[in-house]
């Protein structure tokens, strides 16, 4: 049982930029999260998106912008409320009007699929360490984060590999790594907050 003492600290470690108490607030507030998700996704969007995997992209932008946390505006679970909402709508535009898009193109003899010339991968790379508005140059930025994957340790090219080639998730990873769900989800955010970092540098 956590104290109202420590919770507070808690929260003070939080708006101070601790990326680690974070982490540990997010798993003592998992199962509300989660639930928080589910209500909150159509059903078209479950069909392609498991809430865990949406929960992981949630703490990946809630560890970006933890720095512009909104202090004394909003409580540190409205926070991650808002955070949720917005990656269920790039979600939603990444797969269900996307796949919509595809379907139609693909019923036109002049259409092609837009970013043809992008591994599915890194698009999803993309889509997980920033929203679709922040992308200035597409095509800029896959450079990029195909360079940063190459710098990274052979173990984090496999989560990199079983996340997003092979789609599987958490608890299919930390099975195949020998590892528990959550360091395999305390992983996958620090290397795409690597990846993140890089390709910042990169682009100066």
């Amino acid at each position: 049982m956590v104290t109202m003492a420590e919770h507070d600290d808690l929260i003070e470690r939080i708006l101070a930029g601790d990326s680690e108490a974070l982490a540990e607030y997010v798993e003592r507030r998992r199962d509300w999260l989660l639930g928080f998700l589910s209500s909150q996704m159509s059903s078209q969007l479950k069909l392609v998106v498991d809430p865990e995997d949406l929960l992981q992209e949630v703490v990946t932008s809630a560890m970006t912008a933890l720095s512009k946390i909104p202090r004394g505006e909003l409580t540190v679970d409205s926070w991650l409320m808002l955070l949720s909402r917005r990656r269920i709508v790039d979600c939603h535009r990444r797969y269900v009007v996307a796949e919509k898009r595809t379907a139609s193109k693909a019923r036109s003899i002049h259409g092609s699929p837009e970013d043809s010339s992008a591994p599915e991968f890194e698009q999803m790379l993309i889509a997980s360490m920033t929203s679709p508005s922040a992308v200035v140059s597409r095509e800029f930025k896959l450079q990029r984060i195909q360079a940063a994957v190459e710098k990274l340790s052979p173990e984090q090219k496999q989560l990199i590999q079983l996340k997003f080639v092979d789609n599987l998730s958490s608890r299919d990873i930390a099975e195949r790594m020998g590892k528990s769900e959550v360091a395999v989800r305390v992983m996958l955010s620090r290397t795409l907050l690597r990846l993140q970092a890089m390709t910042k540098d990169a682009g100066g």
